[in-house]
């Protein structure tokens, strides 16, 4: 190894001390619509909340297929083929321009064709307004997603950190006037997310001085649309495996069903994803900026180890107290989700390590690989979304989502082997996922140790925490230096291969 390059368990600390940071950007998604979900259970009722959901689950799908390509085209080409400024400069510039491009033709189409929401969700009452308004702050957002996206790709956290709290405090204010005060229900919910980017998109500007080029670049331009194309499967095949079950349910079963569910899917999602989602922020800017497969390989392998470890933490607290969680944010009439939070939380974090895993795919630049494993992946969990929820309902849902999960992570590993070296440490998972059963199982026999859910919250989530520690300790698989600060170093070697075009 060369002298330059350091450990891997140095460079893991490292992105999970960048990840710290990127927390904030992800929270709104995830931990943020737990902290919103009180005020829309009061003011919504079931069959209101469910329409939300659905909404929601559009605004997500409009993220990962319209926006998120285009944004990880920038962070791949920034890191792994820009090798001067003026380069960087003009990706960014071009980016920009195809973003802007694109967002009036959305608004346009959106403006020609108003009943789309009606059409797409199937059921009745004046959904123009909300669906134009899910388009608009879309196109806002296009922006702000490039912006974080150079943020990343320059390994500039705290800046990202700032322009994320930003936009995360600004939509949250915005939802609490819009719902709470003024009453104006579902719409309102998404006029706060439109004009929640503006603030974050207004903080930008001066962030961005100095790394844009607005010289136009077809060259560039034909690969950023090139490579963005490729990841819009992938993404599409990643919402299908995420959010298919909420439109199953509403078609075999009801509006309520899918409130309930969508609550027991936010709070099992938010644990592991309080994790992942940060986590796999960080990591590309770390692995895309390594070559060789070996290093590669010893990257990903103690990556994915140490997230599954403290994501089953959290699955843990969250799994061991599902019933005064449940209590606590919707009440009684949201109780019958409950069983699923450990099934659904367990899934997430498998997808995040499926993520982790594929990326020495996508490093290899094996890019159809990975559109073909997760897109099969996604035929597949459609299969189960059909043959289990119209008998089992929301369990059959939580069941189907942790297998395609589940099946992703298994994909992701055999792929991956073919193109790097991998240290499973098969005997670590192991343990790890057995101190997390047996905590969760104890853990749960807390759960009603108190009449205010808050206080059993707490008190199941701690000791279960605790037991999971413990047996990890004991069993030897926590490292007594673990925890111990990276240096600050710079990360990666020198280069050992050429830069180049990815091999598609």
């Amino acid at each position: 190894m060369p002298a330059t390059q350091l450990s891997s368990s140095v460079v893991i600390r490292q992105a999970w001390s960048h990840a710290a940071i990127y927390a904030v950007g992800s929270l709104f998604l995830g931990v943020g619509q737990i902290a919103i979900a009180p005020l829309l259970i009061s003011r919504l009722d079931l069959a209101e909340f469910g329409t939300y959901e659905l909404f929601l689950a559009l605004y997500v799908a409009g993220r990962a297929v319209l926006l998120l390509p285009l944004s990880s085209a920038v962070l791949y080409g920034y890191c792994r083929l820009c090798e001067t400024d003026a380069e960087k400069k003009r990706l960014v510039g071009t980016a920009l321009q195809l973003s802007a491009g694109c967002s009036v033709g959305l608004c346009a189409a959106a403006l020609a064709f108003p009943e789309w929401p009606t059409w797409l969700l199937r059921t009745g009452g004046d959904l123009n307004a909300i669906g134009r308004v899910v388009v608009f702050g879309l196109c806002l957002e296009s922006f702000v997603q490039i912006g974080l996206a150079v943020l990343r790709a320059s390994q500039r956290p705290a800046m990202y950190g700032v322009i994320a709290l930003v936009q995360l405090v600004g939509t949250l204010s915005l939802v609490g006037i819009f719902v709470g005060v003024l009453h104006r229900g579902v719409q309102g919910v998404f006029d706060a997310f439109l004009l929640g980017n503006a603030p974050a998109a207004v903080a930008l500007v001066p962030a961005l001085r100095g790394t844009v080029s607005l010289t136009s670049d077809w060259k560039t331009a034909r690969w950023l649309t090139r490579f963005a194309l490729t990841i819009v499967p992938v993404n599409l095949a990643l919402l299908v495996i995420a959010v298919s079950d909420r439109y199953f349910l509403r078609y075999f079963w009801d509006l309520p069903t899918v409130g309930i569910y969508a609550l027991s899917y936010k709070l099992g999602s938010a644990a592991p994803q309080m994790v992942a989602v940060p986590f796999l922020m960080a990591w590309p800017a770390f692995v895309f900026s390594d070559t060789g497969p070996r290093r590669t390989g010893q990257l990903v392998s103690s990556a994915a180890l140490y997230l599954w470890a403290a994501g089953l933490l959290l699955v843990v607290m969250v799994s061991s107290a599902a019933k005064p969680l449940i209590l606590l944010f919707g009440g009684e009439t949201f109780l019958a989700g409950a069983p699923l939070l450990p099934i659904v939380s367990t899934g997430v974090l498998l997808g995040g390590v499926m993520n982790v895993v594929m990326s020495a795919v996508v490093a290899a630049g094996r890019f159809v690989w990975n559109m073909t494993a997760l897109l099969i992946v996604a035929v597949v969990l459609l299969v189960l979304n059909a043959v289990l929820i119209p008998p089992y309902g929301m369990l059959g849902a939580a069941v189907a989502t942790l297998s395609g999960y589940g099946l992703g992570a298994a994909a992701s590993v055999l792929l991956a082997r073919r193109l790097v070296v991998l240290d499973t440490q098969a005997s670590k998972w192991a343990k790890m996922a057995g101190a997390a059963l047996i905590a969760l199982l104890v853990g749960r026999e807390l759960d009603d140790v108190s009449r205010w859910p808050i206080l059993s919250v707490g008190a199941t989530s701690v000791a279960s925490a605790g037991i999971y520690a413990g047996l990890l300790a004991i069993s030897g698989v926590i490292r007594k230096d673990w925890w111990g600060l990276a240096k600050s170093l710079p990360v990666g070697g020198e280069a050992t291969q050429p830069k180049g075009r990815p091999e598609h």
